[in-house]
């Protein structure tokens, strides 16, 4: 049960991301095998530029909601602009990479058995549900608004991951239920 409440969690999550990606950027995308080269590494993991440039992007645009647009800004917002892109990309590029650290420490890993099953179960119900089954149509998605499937993958990777082991802190500790248990 608790697997089919996170797999709709999840479904939700990514459904949103692509959403929000239709809706708030049309990027064009860089080739794949450029996309994935390593531009800087969070501790043992390596950061692909898809994830970079993707995140750089999306908060780029939310930030220009809010000042405006960046050519069109003086040089103390843009400074002010910058220093928050600069912020909000580094906290989200490290929160994935700390996720993966505390669940690599639990024995929970991105090449654990069933994991791309359930990644690729996830996706084909994104293909199925968003666009009626053609992995083309949601391949030129992905493509036109700045996202790669690898880096959905890897996403939707990391949340079964986290919520594997919040399954796994929840078997070790379990949460009171007892009226008296709990203060």
């Amino acid at each position: 049960m608790r697997k089919s409440a996170f797999i709709k969690a999840n479904y939700i999550k990514i459904l949103s991301l692509i959403l929000a990606c239709i809706l708030c950027i049309g990027l064009s995308s860089c080739a794949v095998a450029g996309n994935l080269r390593t531009v800087g590494t969070v501790g043992d993991y390596e950061g692909a530029y898809e994830e970079l440039y993707f995140l750089a992007q999306s908060y780029k645009s939310s930030l220009e909601s809010k000042y405006g647009e960046y050519a069109s800004l003086n040089d103390e917002n843009k400074t002010i602009f910058d220093s928050e892109l600069r912020d909000l990309v580094y906290s989200n590029i490290t929160t994935n990479y700390a996720i993966l650290s505390i669940c690599a420490d639990e024995g929970l890993t991105l090449d654990a058995d069933g994991l791309d099953d359930r990644v690729d179960e996830y996706i084909d119900t994104i293909v199925e549900s968003s666009f009626g089954g053609s992995k083309s149509d949601y391949n030129q998605s992905m493509s036109f608004y700045g996202l790669t499937d690898h880096y959905v993958r890897f996403t939707a990777a990391v949340d079964f991951l986290y919520s594997d082991l919040l399954g796994k802190i929840l078997d070790k500790s379990p949460v009171a239920t007892d009226d008296a248990k709990m203060k």
